[in-house]
């Protein structure tokens, strides 16, 4: 499931939510989320939001050439997820510059208090040479747009 939510006016208009549950195998023996798998679904959650803004990561990969590795993470753990959770990964675009991006993060569970923030940058590269290059206009455009605020988009 995923969908648009409107947010507080201290953060970006636009954000791109979906919902995950803990499974047994995101979990360590204690039952908790072992904390390499809340980066395994928040790259889920990028690669859902990158289909969803009319991107897929196979047309990009594939047929345009281009890759966005990530290269800066800065986490916070804040409360740990069990299995069985419904988590909520909140997903917005900060900042948006000639061959990177930067996304915003957060986990929360049903309970709605916060588990996870994240902060992410991500560059265009070549697939071919391996090495940054601008955004292609068309892809910077929708960037873009998810960066500016603007008034809060409905559940879609």
């Amino acid at each position: 499931m995923a969908h648009h939510a409107p947010h507080a006016p201290d953060t970006p208009v636009r954000e791109f939510v979906a919902e995950r549950t803990v499974r047994f195998d995101d979990c360590d023996p204690a039952g908790i989320v072992f904390y390499p798998r809340y980066f395994y679904m928040i790259n889920g959650v990028v690669e859902d939001w990158w289909h969803h803004i009319g991107q897929p990561w196979r047309d990009l990969i594939m047929s345009r050439r281009l890759v966005t590795p990530v290269s800066h993470l800065d986490t916070v753990f804040l409360r740990p997820s069990m299995m069985g959770d419904v988590l909520r990964c909140h997903l917005s675009v900060e900042a948006v510059s000639r061959s990177s991006f930067r996304l915003r993060h957060r986990i929360v569970g049903a309970d709605g208090l916060e588990r996870f923030r994240l902060r992410q940058r991500m560059v265009c590269a070549s697939l071919d040479q391996m090495q940054p290059i601008s955004w292609p206009a068309d892809i910077k455009a929708v960037l873009t747009q998810w960066a500016t605020p603007s008034t809060p988009a409905t559940k879609a």
